[in-house]
């Protein structure tokens, strides 16, 4: 069976949709999604971002942070995916960014190089291609391998058993919680990523810093009350997992994450992060890989 009927099967069986935003695949991954007859009912449209304005005026990333890291990284690939997904409230969003050549080649990205992204409600995976061949080689490998990425989220993770598309969303968000318990450096990794947030840097965006330990609905309420006291677009509650109960009582770490997704997952402007150790400034340069630039 092709990829792509695969994948849409997948995405019909588990009710969800999709969205894709390209560069330098031109629209190979979203032809062959709707290549696939009945292909409407999942998925939702794509976008060919082929310059740095298209990205900017459709995708919501600011000309300069994509100025910063450079059109083909994995922090505007990561940005594509996001903004498609936000842009039609899809499951899933795709992207693709790269050096299909034969020119445009550099020393820091030579020809070949690619980034494609997922991302979900989880946060996004966004991984590295080194690419050979002719440009249409390029592009066709790079389209085969974004397909590749989002039907591997379905399948079970290795040395699993009978796991579907949740089991392989939990092994994802555990395995990026275990290096973000092991890391030395301050990161962040967002479990959920609201699809209505901040597009750019004229949002406004409230951080909220607390500790690792089970809410309640008067955390909630709390949060909410000053979202709406400080008119902000989204709010980012960020968890610090160093600072939780050394032998919990009330819940595991597992169970907190779950009671933490059921008391503010269903609120539209709430995003969710973790965080490891370091002051509140320290956290600041992480944030930056997860939104636009009103971080001052």
């Amino acid at each position: 069976m092709e990829i792509e009927k695969a994948i849409g099967d997948l995405l019909r069986k588990n009710r969800m949709t999709l969205s894709a935003a390209e560069s330098c695949t031109g629209g190979l991954v979203c032809d062959r999604i709707t290549n696939v007859s009945g292909s409407s009912a999942y998925f939702e449209g794509g976008i060919v971002s082929y310059t740095i304005k298209a990205k900017a005026k459709h995708l919501g990333i600011p000309a300069k942070y994509i100025e910063r890291y450079g059109v083909v990284s994995p922090q505007v690939a990561k940005r594509m995916a996001e903004g498609v997904r936000r842009a039609f409230r899809t499951t899933f969003g795709l992207s693709t960014t790269g050096v299909a050549g034969p020119a445009g080649g550099t020393r820091k990205t030579p020809v070949g190089t690619v980034f494609i992204a997922l991302s979900d409600e989880n946060g996004t995976r966004v991984e590295k291609l080194f690419l050979k061949g002719t440009r249409r080689k390029i592009k066709e490998a790079a389209a085969e391998k974004c397909l590749q990425l989002l039907y591997d989220r379905f399948v079970p993770v290795p040395g699993t058993q009978g796991a579907g598309s949740q089991r392989a969303a939990t092994g994802d968000i555990s395995n990026r919680i275990e290096e973000l318990r092991q890391s030395k450096k301050s990161k962040i990794v967002l479990i959920r990523k609201t699809s209505q947030g901040i597009l750019d840097g004229k949002e406004r965006l409230g951080i909220f810093p607390a500790s690792f330990n089970p809410p309640t609905l008067a955390h909630l309420a709390l949060v909410k009350e000053a979202g709406g006291q400080g008119k902000l677009d989204e709010i980012l509650l960020l968890l610090d997992i160093r600072a939780m109960d050394k032998k919990p009582v009330e819940a595991e770490f597992g169970d907190r994450l779950r009671m933490l997704k059921k008391v503010f997952g269903r609120d539209p402007k709430i995003s969710i992060g973790l965080s490891n150790h370091g002051l509140f400034l320290d956290k600041i340069e992480p944030l930056r890989d997860v939104y636009p630039d009103p971080i001052e």
